[in-house]
């Protein structure tokens, strides 16, 4: 099972999402219809899930992390409609019995999915973080603000003082700013810093 959230939240697998006899990961869309990413693109939203839930939640806190294992399921639901949209569409008959009885995934339907996915997870940690200013006391692991946690989430795992100012700059931030909270996470051990490259600490 290749979207075992255990891994990563401490998650049971989701009732509908199987392992297929090829390797594929599948989700049940009805007893007639099953919907199925291909053993890459399983892989892959396994590997991004992974890197945005220890980025998320070093950022926000562990109460984040339903949240991002809801967004990998919706990266999913997203998938499928998309998949089961395009294949509607190319049916010359609406009847029901002429549609498929397994839709895998095309490569542009699944990163389209995972770009919006992407996206869903950003306003889902803006809306944490305004509910968590409401109270800090009652989440006291929010560091910052929301556009200093997007900006740190937004970085790669690595990259050059160049590169981070380009972001930056893309996002509306000061270089001043920047080069403030590099210091910072470096200090808080969120950073390491070496010959002009920057880690982040998993």
């Amino acid at each position: 099972m290749l979207l075992n959230y255990a891994d990563v939240g401490g998650y049971r697998e989701v009732e509908r999402l199987k392992d297929g006899e090829d390797g594929t990961t599948c989700l049940q869309v009805r007893s007639e219809v099953e919907f199925r990413l291909t053993a890459e693109q399983a892989s892959l939203l396994g590997q991004v899930m992974e890197k945005e839930y220890k980025e998320y939640v070093r950022v926000l806190g562990d109460g984040f992390h339903a949240s991002v294992v809801r967004n990998g399921i919706n990266v999913m639901r997203i998938a499928a409609i998309l998949t089961a949209l395009r294949h509607c569409s190319s049916l010359s008959s609406t009847n029901v019995s002429d549609i498929s009885e397994s839709l895998t995934c095309s490569e542009a339907d699944f990163q389209t999915a995972m770009v919006i996915g992407t996206k869903l997870l950003l306003h889902a940690a803006d809306a944490y973080n305004q509910i968590a200013a409401a109270d800090r006391e009652a989440v006291p692991t929010i560091k910052g603000s929301y556009q200093k946690n997007t900006f740190f989430v937004s970085l790669p795992n690595s990259f050059s003082t160049g590169e981070c100012l380009s972001i930056a700059d893309k996002m509306g931030i000061s270089e001043r700013s920047t080069k403030r909270w590099l210091s910072q996470w470096a200090e808080q051990g969120q950073l390491t810093h070496t010959h002009g490259v920057y880690e982040k600490i998993a």
